[in-house]
């Protein structure tokens, strides 16, 4: 009784999800899906059209009842059986084409939803995973919708022309033969829903297995410095076991399952000979209306073999869809934007801010920060490790959403400004330098434009940043590719391709993420000088440890454990002593020595 519930409450989820993507991505295919049935109907009609026609050629060579039009028939089988293919054919493209336009759609709108989505999506769903969905869940969907979709229709077109030839010619054979094909359903009803279940965990298993292989793949040279290969093969063939033992158990299953009516139509095949070759031999049917009757079986039995597999796809499109779905509908967090940034140079002010994240529960990252900058000013930011300084500046930038009423720019609270204007007003340089598989030139412009990669603005970029030296030595200039993450250049190299990358940007707040920390003494005061030169009226947001970055400042701030413990200039934070006084006297007496 629980599976039957189970069945049913799978169906009608099933249902409601694939009925739901239909209205979204597929209906607009109507009419490939028309002309489809249209071609799907002839398929069927003629299919059974050809045991019509063996019966009519067997009966016209019988020798009493026969009429001569043996070659006649047989002209028309041929011609049905090469109608079939042709129309067939056209079916299976027309019904398909809308599968592979909608998984287009979907995985664009996929990705474009994940580029929406804000830091608390990432923290609660792992890469791994969405590249699962992003990947083999759309391609489960598309399969749904081509094959599933020509299957179903198949199926529905099948069953009851090949049973209206059948009932016509014989009802109780009909029924005999029906009812062990019956019970093959009631089998497969009973094992769909252990298969749906073993379906969703084969597919969280790939989710995880996914993420184990990125996060070996990304961490691969600490593996390879600690020696920890044999811990890290170990973790991955644990899951890569759990995964095969899932599929083993889906195999079994769908061992059990699909062959049954297989079994079951040669079981529907012993009856029809049973029977109707009792009444063949009484003279109460021609043998030949009992060949083209067991035409008709094997064409149901071959669609219901069909029904398997479509179980099968459905079953595994709707724990796709259900999957992918849960992306598309995840709330990005965003509040709605009631304001727009004023025109020119913009402030910054803090008040009262304080913000947790969810993994620290009552612990605040940050706690009561309250100052301003303004337009055109620069506030240098000194702590030490785990003081809040980067927090700061997700939670400016809105990589993280700030409480209301706490970080205002230009006046405006930055949770009423939409994340496009904000984002287009500030460039931001990360303390972490992403540089993307593509030559220098792309990675700075972050753009395929050809008026973007050869402007002017490009070059003087490079220049400010520092990279023109460099460039000479790199076989093709700006167009080097740097591999994956920058991994060809140096750090300094990749935090000077990124601080290019904010120079091109422009935008009228620069925030910079303890930027130069992997370059040398010289290369850092010819690049702050490139900083405070950067036009007029641009605020700057400079976080550093280094505190020969941060001296010519407007306003400086010391954080400790997410607090603003002191502020003021160079010179006021000099002559109250604390943690950036020291700093700036040990710099110093390591230059002196």
């Amino acid at each position: 009784m629980s599976n039957q519930v189970c069945f049913a409450n799978i169906t009608t989820t099933s249902m409601t999800i694939i009925l739901q993507f239909f209205r979204e991505y597929a209906a607009k295919y109507w009419r490939f899906y028309t002309a489809g049935l249209i071609a799907l109907l002839c398929t069927n009609g003629l299919s059974v059209a050809i045991p019509w026609c063996l019966e009519q050629a067997l009966v016209s060579v019988d020798p009493v009842t026969g009429d001569g039009n043996f070659e006649r028939w047989v002209a028309l089988i041929l011609g049905a059986a090469i109608a079939v293919m042709v129309v067939r054919t056209t079916s299976r493209l027309l019904i398909f084409i809308p599968g592979r336009e909608a998984e287009f759609v979907l995985r664009s709108e996929y990705f474009e939803h994940l580029l929406k989505q804000q830091a608390p999506f990432f923290r609660r769903m792992n890469t791994g995973d969405l590249l699962s969905r992003g990947s083999n869940d759309i391609q489960f969907v598309r399969v749904l919708i081509g094959f599933a979709g020509l299957q179903v229709l198949n199926l529905a077109f099948a069953l009851p022309l090949n049973l209206a030839m059948m009932f016509r010619t014989s009802v109780p054979l009909t029924v005999g033969c029906v009812l062990p094909l019956l019970l093959a359903l009631y089998v497969m009803r009973r094992s769909v829903a252990h298969m749906m279940t073993r379906m969703r965990r084969a597919q969280e298993e790939l989710s995880l297995l996914s993420n184990e292989i990125l996060e070996s793949y990304n961490g691969v040279r600490v593996v390879q410095a600690y020696g920890a290969n044999h811990a890290l093969l170990e973790r991955f063939s644990k899951r890569n076991r759990s995964y095969v033992g899932i599929q083993v158990e889906l195999s079994l299953l769908r061992a059990f399952l699909l062959p049954i009516v297989t079994v079951v139509g040669n079981l529907a095949i012993v009856v029809l000979l049973w029977f109707g070759g009792r009444e063949v031999a009484s003279g109460e049917l021609h043998f030949g209306v009992v060949s083209a009757y067991a035409v008709y079986v094997m064409n149901i039995v071959a669609a219901l073999t069909s029904l398997g597999w479509v179980i099968n796809v459905v079953q595994r499109g709707q724990i796709s869809l259900s999957r992918i779905m849960e992306v598309l509908n995840a709330d990005p967090g965003i509040p709605a934007c009631t304001s727009i940034l004023p025109e020119g140079p913009l402030d910054i002010e803090l008040r009262d801010l304080t913000f947790s994240y969810p993994i620290t529960g009552d612990s605040p990252a940050v706690s009561h920060i309250s100052l301003r900058v303004g337009s055109g000013q620069t506030l240098g930011v000194f702590g030490t490790t785990g003081s809040g300084k980067s927090t700061l500046v997700r939670l400016l930038s809105r990589l993280e959403t700030p409480p209301p009423g706490t970080v205002f720019v230009g006046g405006i609270d930055v949770r009423d400004v939409s994340l496009r204007a904000l984002r287009q007003a500030i460039a931001v340089v990360p303390q972490k330098s992403w540089l993307f598989s593509r030559t220098i030139r792309e990675n700075i412009a972050l753009s395929v434009s050809e008026d973007d990669l050869k402007g002017a603005v490009l070059s003087q970029a490079v220049q400010d940043a520092g990279l023109q030296d460099d460039l000479q030595s790199f076989p093709d200039g700006l167009d080097t590719v740097v591999g994956e993450r920058g991994v060809t250049l140096s750090g300094g190299q990749r935090q000077r391709a990124a601080l290019a990358r904010a120079f091109y940007r422009g935008g009228r707040i620069l925030i910079l993420d303890d930027t130069l920390s992997a370059v040398d003494h010289d290369t850092e005061q010819r690049l702050i000088q490139a900083i405070y030169a950067q036009g007029d009226g641009r605020t700057v947001v400079m976080i550093s440890n280094r505190v020969s970055a941060l001296r010519h400042a407007d306003i400086l701030v010391v954080l400790d454990q997410g607090r603003v413990v002191q502020q003021g200039t160079h010179d006021e934070l000099l002559a109250a002593g604390g943690a950036y006084a020291d700093a700036w006297n040990t710099a110093a007496l390591g230059a002196i020595s």
